[in-house]
């Protein structure tokens, strides 16, 4: 158990406490997922019960390993795409909201050749490399951060809540912790709360 653990630490550069949580919600989801897909897996796939379970446990295997890779690059390249990433996840969710594919009754899809891809799940990503920049640019007066953040993320959780509330609560909740770590004013984000929350009422 310790050797694995000091080789997880060797491979995942950042908060170890993080890391060890991502993996168990991995383990656990593979679990989750494979007790319910078996209904599924009669339907559509012949009674064959591990295909979703490979599929599943093949694109964890390849998170891990892009996680592994993105925890040793230096977070100044990263920062260094933070605005080109958010304006193409912006205009991809732009397209996915007026031309994209219908899956389940939502059009948050985008297919390019045979494989499709939600626009929302890159701008979550390149959303809190922007809301992670900012808060370092400004780490000595962290309330000039405030705007930049809230101008980005309300272009980029305006059209996800065209189409997800779920996922628009989730990235703006993100964003609010961010902002509350990063010593914005509370005062600030408080009222940004109230108007959330006049606009679901709405």
């Amino acid at each position: 158990m310790i050797k694995a653990l000091s080789i997880i630490g060797r491979c995942f550069k950042g908060d170890r406490w993080i890391i060890y949580a991502v993996i168990f919600l991995c383990i656990t989801s593979v679990l989750v997922v494979y007790s319910s897909t078996t209904a599924l897996a009669y339907q559509k796939m012949g009674g064959d019960t591990g295909h979703y379970l490979i599929k599943n446990v093949t694109m964890l295997l390849g998170g891990m390993v892009l996680m592994g890779f993105m925890s040793n690059v230096h977070p100044r390249f990263v920062s260094g795409f933070a605005e080109i990433a958010l304006g193409v996840s912006v205009l991809l969710l732009i397209a996915a909201t007026f031309m994209g594919t219908s899956i389940n009754d939502s059009s948050r899809w985008i297919r390019v050749g045979g494989f499709t891809f939600q626009p929302s799940e890159i701008a979550k990503i390149s959303l809190m490399i922007f809301t992670a920049k900012q808060l370092a640019w400004h780490d000595k007066e962290p309330d000039k951060a405030f705007v930049p953040i809230i101008v980005a993320t309300g272009f980029v959780c305006g059209f996800i809540l065209l189409e997800n509330l779920s996922t628009f609560l989730l990235v703006t909740t993100s964003v609010v912790i961010m902002m509350i770590i990063g010593r914005i004013s509370i005062v600030k984000i408080g009222a940004l709360g109230g108007l959330v929350a006049v606009v679901l009422g709405l």
